[in-house]
């Protein structure tokens, strides 16, 4: 395996288009996310897709004798072993999968927007403010992530869309609420030192209740 096919994701900090992207990236590396497997899944899945385009890619192009005869099978009559290779030969191909590391919520593929990091901070520590400054996602998981999904009105194919690793069932929703609670264990707003548990700090509670006051 070559430097290449070690290669996951390539990013660049101050490439401001590909912001998000990036923040979620290195969401990836979180010690919740590496937890859960997302890195691992993804980077199967991308392993996968990589060898099935090359496959696919070497096939067109070396007119594989199993690939001319299963063409000629679907093109039907009329069509020859010589037409089908000469017809690879001209052809050009790109292979692409849908979704995105972000998301792949729509039909084909299609992106789905969803609120960004900041947007959705103060409504979060409003939501834990009003379970009494503190969430234990075990039990309240659904109900507090169903609640912000509310608060920003999102549709139900937002709240749906699926991240593209692993079983492609991971909502992008969840995840992007969890990095929101990932930027706001490191400024200090909650605290995750308990498992499964996100407590409103001083800090927090300050910033929610302020929130709440407005």
């Amino acid at each position: 395996m070559g430097a290449e096919d070690k290669l996951l994701r390539a990013v660049t900090i101050s490439e401001t288009r590909e912001h998000e992207q990036t923040v979620e990236m290195l969401g990836m590396l979180t010690k919740e996310s590496l937890g859960e497997g997302a890195l691992d899944a993804l980077w199967e899945t991308e392993f996968v897709d990589r060898r099935v385009r090359a496959a696919i890619e070497k096939l067109v192009t070396t007119g594989n004798h199993g690939l001319v005869r299963l063409i000629r099978q679907v093109a039907g009559k009329g069509v020859t072993a010589a037409q089908t290779r000469a017809s690879l030969e001209r052809a050009t191909v790109s292979v692409s999968f849908s979704g995105t590391l972000r998301e792949r919520g729509g039909r084909g593929g299609v992106p789905v927007p969803l609120p960004q990091g900041p947007q959705i901070e103060l409504p979060l520590l409003c939501a834990i403010l009003r379970r009494r400054g503190s969430a234990d996602l075990q039990t309240q998981r659904e109900e507090l992530f169903a609640e912000l999904a509310d608060h920003f009105e999102l549709s139900s194919q937002q709240r749906e869309a699926c991240g593209r690793w692993g079983d492609g069932r991971t909502r992008l929703w969840d995840f992007r609420v969890k990095l929101t609670a990932s930027a706001l264990d490191k400024r200090r707003d909650i605290d995750r030192s308990q498992p499964g548990v996100w407590r409103l700090t001083d800090q927090g509670r300050a910033r929610a209740e302020s929130a709440e006051d407005t």
